[in-house]
């Protein structure tokens, strides 16, 4: 009577083999070679019964370990694949695995997932190993150990059904920027006044958060903290400070894209002595707006955004220390792919009308922007015109019943080097030159600057 229920390896069944008694001693050979690094078991059962008719009162249980893998690794033995690599996605449900090993000295074992292959030409294997995908297992891997005397070599290949999850940022992410810049003309003067250059350092803290709220829409809440110093402090009016608050609600799958709603505060001051606010308050502003941005085709998007702010800002020419407007705007714009999607260009119109106590003007702006990927070079230029008509309801730039109007164009190059995932160093210029139906409004100014910029 067979007893024996046979020797196993956890997770793999029953391991075959032969069964030979020989006076009282009762052996098993296994017809394939056991698995290194495993535990096997044997059990008998208490049908055995020795030639004097004894049997066993209990069945007997023993564990045994085999070898494991030798700890040294032979570099000489290349394991690759021609058809996968050691991590990839598919999006058919079946197919096969490539597998190669090569090595300068004889191969004496070789196994995929703890199932050892037998050994033709001990210097150059070549495996096919066929896979299926089903809707309960969606993910396959393969282990591949190779051994020579000198020692071993093992990789895996994990292979995926779908496609590649793009990896999602921490939900807390802050942007600094520390730029030091000169500028040849501080106070916008007109060509007939004598320019004042100066340098400024500053500091540019922008903190943000996101929340997913499912996977097709999440929410963002932005800050902005911008601070600067100019280097003489007989010029520090011309100092900023500006603090800035946005709640994005982004819903990433509608007819039209992805759709945006935003709503902000932002708040401007001259001087600064104090450095967390400013001292002499020069703007707020309460907005709000929404738009979409609709990929048309592989390489193009269309970016449409309206929305509105409620302005205050102080009013030199009136008695109240405050004046309000109300602003109304549209944006537009097209973004091209060029060579792939890291080179982008922009085209971009925007048209916003204030209407206030004071202040009652047009604003349009054309611009055109372009950004380039070479390795680690982020070279980017761009070039913007835009024209402000004030009306003469505007008293304070209204000169003999003829009011104002400035056309601005800045070009702004920029280059930028990644030393590290997480910071690049950058040159910057920017020229801005105005031209206007009034002498004293014309003026032309350039900045140079450096900055770093790190993302935690």
């Amino acid at each position: 009577m067979r007893v024996f229920r046979g020797i196993t390896q956890k997770g793999s069944g029953k391991t075959e083999g032969e069964i030979k008694v020989s006076n009282s001693t009762i052996r098993f050979k296994p017809l394939k070679p056991l698995h290194y690094g495993a535990v096997y078991k044997i059990i008998v059962t208490t049908g055995i019964r020795s030639i004097y008719g004894d049997i066993l009162d209990l069945p007997y249980e023993r564990r045994y370990n085999t070898s494991p893998y030798p700890t040294k690794k032979d570099p000489d033995i290349l394991v690759y694949s021609e058809s996968h690599g050691p991590e990839s996605y598919v999006q058919i449900a079946k197919g096969v695995l490539k597998i190669g090993v090569s090595s300068f000295v004889p191969l004496t074992h070789l196994d995929v997932n703890g199932q050892r292959v037998k050994l033709k030409d001990k210097s150059i294997v070549q495996l096919e190993i066929p896979f299926r995908f089903t809707r309960k297992k969606l993910k396959v891997d393969y282990l591949v150990t190779a051994l020579t005397n000198e020692g071993k070599a093992r990789k895996r290949f994990t292979i995926h059904y779908g496609y590649k999850p793009i990896p999602k940022p921490p939900p807390f992410q802050m942007v600094s920027i520390l730029k030091y810049s000169t500028i040849d003309n501080l106070y916008s003067s007109s060509s007939d006044v004598e320019n004042i250059g100066a340098a400024k350092m500053i500091l540019t803290l922008v903190p943000m958060y996101k929340v997913h709220v499912d996977p097709d829409s999440f929410v963002n809440l932005q800050a902005v903290f911008l601070r600067d110093k100019v280097d003489n402090s007989d010029y520090a009016e011309k100092e900023v400070s500006y603090t800035g608050l946005a709640l994005d609600w982004m819903l990433l799958k509608t007819v039209l894209g992805t759709w945006k709603f935003r709503f902000g505060y932002n708040d401007i001051s001259t001087g600064n002595a104090n450095v967390l606010a400013g001292e002499e308050n020069a703007q707020s502003e309460k907005f709000g707006l929404t738009g979409f941005d609709l990929m048309i085709g592989k390489d193009l998007h269309y970016i449409l955004e309206v929305g509105a702010s409620i302005k205050k800002e102080e009013s030199p020419s009136s008695e109240d220390d405050d004046t309000s407007g109300m602003v109304q705007g549209l944006m537009t714009a097209f973004q091209f792919n060029l060579l792939g999607a890291k080179n982008k260009l922009k085209l971009t119109a925007k048209l916003a009308d204030t209407v206030g106590q004071y202040k009652v003007n047009t604003n349009s702006v054309i611009e055109v922007r372009q950004d380039y990927t070479f390795g680690n070079w982020f070279p980017s230029w761009s070039y913007s015109v835009s024209d402000t008509q004030y009306k003469n309801e505007d008293t304070r730039l209204t000169v003999d019943g003829i009011a104002v109007q400035n056309t601005l164009g800045t070009l702004l190059v920029k280059l930028d080097y990644k030393l590290f995932s997480s910071l690049k160093i950058g040159l910057e210029y920017k020229n801005k030159k105005q031209a206007s139906n009034f002498q004293s409004y014309n003026y032309e100014a350039t900045h140079i600057s450096a900055l770093f910029t790190h993302l935690f």
